[in-house]
């Protein structure tokens, strides 16, 4: 009889260990597929579905005379004429960051940003002109100002 309570141990082991392997199999299945879920929300994020396009944050110094005066910290969106102009443009942001600093730095120059001289919507519009004019398009419909900040950095 020796032998049947050792067949029932061996028995009763493999079906415990058999129990566990199926519950780890189940639960790294189940791992799996939630990790692999995020990954195919981001692919849907990535089809071009919004006409907008976060163009990034721009720090601009002021000088006066030499000296920097104060800085323009300015976070913009661009809202573009239609989707496919948007994937494109959302894809390198580097023309469209290029655009916008010779237009801050042009501003900067010509006093139109200095502290109690900067109009919001004045900066909104030459900004738009000059993208659609550099861009040779109408694609830029809007821009946006997510931040807009003048820091003097001078006492007084």
């Amino acid at each position: 009889m020796p032998d049947l309570k050792v067949f029932r141990f061996v028995f009763v082991c493999l079906l415990i260990g058999g129990g566990i392997g199926t519950a780890m199999a189940f639960d790294a299945a189940a791992r799996l597929r939630a990790a692999e879920a995020p990954a195919e929300e981001k692919a849907n994020e990535a089809t071009p579905s919004s006409t907008h396009v976060e163009a990034g944050q721009f720090v601009v110094p002021l000088l006066e005379e030499g000296r920097t005066e104060a800085f323009l910290l300015a976070e913009i969106t661009l809202e573009l004429a239609d989707k496919e102009t948007a994937a494109r443009h959302r894809a390198d942001t580097s023309i469209l960051r290029d655009i916008m600093l010779r237009h801050f730095f042009e501003a900067a120059e010509e006093g139109r940003v200095l502290p109690n001289k900067a109009d919001p919507a004045t900066l909104k519009n030459s900004l738009k002109r000059a993208l659609n004019r550099e861009l040779g398009t109408a694609a830029v419909t809007q821009v946006l100002f997510d931040r807009l900040l003048l820091q003097e950095n001078v006492r007084r």
